[in-house]
């Protein structure tokens, strides 16, 4: 009996001491597990407080940015986003940066070229853009000067003026199909000489290109006479008819002589006619001309809705022309 009673006292105390290695052994997992889940790497089982401010995202330009709780400010949104690039193309943050130099010299060569907002040619002749229009208007009508280069190079023939007229005065006595070889030769050669680049070249304005740039027009701002609206005009709003008193010259004057217009072009309105482009979609045999000239006085013939008609190969010494230059599209 006494015996019994010892190994049951001893089975009591291992069933004890197993039991406590038990909960130690637990013990010790639970404090591993909590250990463990304090490593800064598992942010599962740390989550934000709610207090805690939302840190510094940087966002892709948007015209509003708000983000409300539960907002993935981290993914850039779908829309409402706007890129920009000044002079160059962003790489991706994928792209390799080794070739930023090559991504660069791509994009440059597909830019669409396009003229300068200013432009001196080989023969001194100044050109600016004008608004509204996609071309350069020479500053002045094509001058003696330069059309006497175009007709010593080709060994053409000019005829005499009955007046003298110096180096800067307007070339008379051109022919629209004079106009349109001097902008042919002209382009050649500075294509040749690389002056130009490939697409630019030399032309007579549109009608509507010369309306823009002498009167603001086709638009409830166009002007009724290239010097503005009074009539007669003013001392010194340009070369026209004597009997109109409005300058000291007989016939032509030096390009120049008179101020800009807001365009920045001199003498848009008097000194000489000036040719102008013709399509083929136009069925009229003849050509337009447009600004009047020195032997012009009546204002329906001075005012900017004004175009004149003469057949192409017309010569006088009241018609010169004046010449663009464009950018064909490739």
């Amino acid at each position: 009996m006494r015996r019994l009673s010892w190994i049951t006292a001893l089975a009591s105390l291992l069933t004890a001491g197993i039991f406590v290695v038990v909960l130690r052994f637990e013990s010790c997992s639970t404090n591993g597990a909590i250990h463990q889940a304090s490593n800064p790497d598992d942010t599962k089982q740390h989550p934000v407080p709610a207090d805690e401010p939302v840190p510094n995202v940087s966002l892709p330009l948007r015209s509003s940015v708000s983000i409300t709780p539960g907002e993935d400010v981290l993914t850039p949104p779908a829309s409402n986003e706007t890129t920009i690039t000044v002079g160059t193309t962003q790489p991706s943050p994928q792209q390799d940066p080794r070739t930023d130099a090559s991504s660069e010299s791509s994009t440059a060569d597909n830019e669409p070229k396009r003229l300068p907002d200013s432009w001196t040619n080989s023969l001194g002749m100044e050109f600016v853009s004008v608004t509204d229009t996609a071309v350069l208007f020479s500053v002045c009508d094509t001058r003696v000067q330069d059309y006497q280069a175009f007709v010593a190079e080709t060994h053409r023939s000019w005829r005499k003026r009955n007046f003298l007229q110096g180096p800067t005065h307007p070339a008379v006595n051109v022919s629209w199909y004079d106009t349109k070889d001097f902008c042919i030769w002209l382009t050649e050669r500075e294509h040749q000489s690389g002056q130009l680049g490939p697409g630019a070249r030399y032309r007579l304005p549109t009608e509507l290109e010369w309306s823009i740039a002498a009167c603001g027009g086709p638009s409830s701002s166009e002007s009724s006479f290239p010097w503005g609206e009074q009539w007669p005009p003013v001392w010194g709003a340009g070369n026209y008819h004597q009997r109109l008193h409005v300058d000291s010259y007989p016939k032509t004057s030096p390009v120049g002589s008179f101020s800009k217009n807001r365009s920045g072009l001199f003498d848009m309105g008097g000194n000489v006619w000036q040719w102008c482009e013709h399509y083929p979609s136009n069925s009229r045999p003849d050509r337009p001309m447009r600004g009047g000239s020195w032997d012009d006085f009546h204002p329906k013939v001075l005012s900017c809705s004004m175009t004149t008609y003469s057949v192409p190969y017309t010569l006088a010494e009241q018609v010169g022309f004046r010449i663009v230059l464009v950018l064909d599209s490739p």
